[in-house]
């Protein structure tokens, strides 16, 4: 939602607050693996460590934007674990936003005219690239996981 709709990523900030107290209510969600918080953890503190970097140097605002995806995988992990949503949805909606970061890339570049495509700010062209492409290689993992699943067919014939 963040690469395609202005003011996107308060958008994010309110569903994570909500999947927060939504996690926070349910009884047991407490403590997570430690598989699925070592990831964030150091993601997080390597983006804790770039921002402490950029502030000393005083760069902070322009490092701000492009560090917030990293800074929030913490909680995203554990509102994704607390939630655990059906794996189709979950593959749809990585599809779904893969499809529409690169409807909305192409309609930037080819009918807007623009030299470089990039998402409504404050998400700066490069993060938009990066998310768009990280999410096609997501669908990659997608399509092998859907290969992977039982057959469904109707009874009708």
């Amino acid at each position: 939602m963040s690469l395609l709709v202005p003011h996107g990523f308060e958008i994010f900030l309110l569903g994570l607050a909500t999947g927060i107290f939504v996690c926070m209510m349910r009884p047991g969600t407490g403590v997570i693996s430690l598989t699925v918080l070592l990831p964030s953890l150091v993601m997080t503190l390597f983006g804790v460590t770039w921002l402490a970097l950029a502030a000393w140097q005083g760069e902070t605002l322009a490092t701000w934007r492009l560090i917030w995806p990293v800074l929030l995988a913490c909680p995203v992990a554990w509102v994704v674990r607390c939630v655990r949503l059906d794996p189709v949805w979950f593959w749809g909606g990585v599809a779904l936003g893969a499809s529409g970061a690169g409807a909305w890339a192409i309609s930037q570049v080819l009918v807007l005219g623009a030299d470089r495509a990039a998402g409504h700010d404050p998400l700066h062209a490069i993060l938009f690239g990066n998310l768009a492409l990280m999410m096609g290689l997501f669908c990659l993992v997608g399509f092998n996981w859907a290969w992977h699943q039982p057959s469904v067919h109707s009874g009708a014939a």
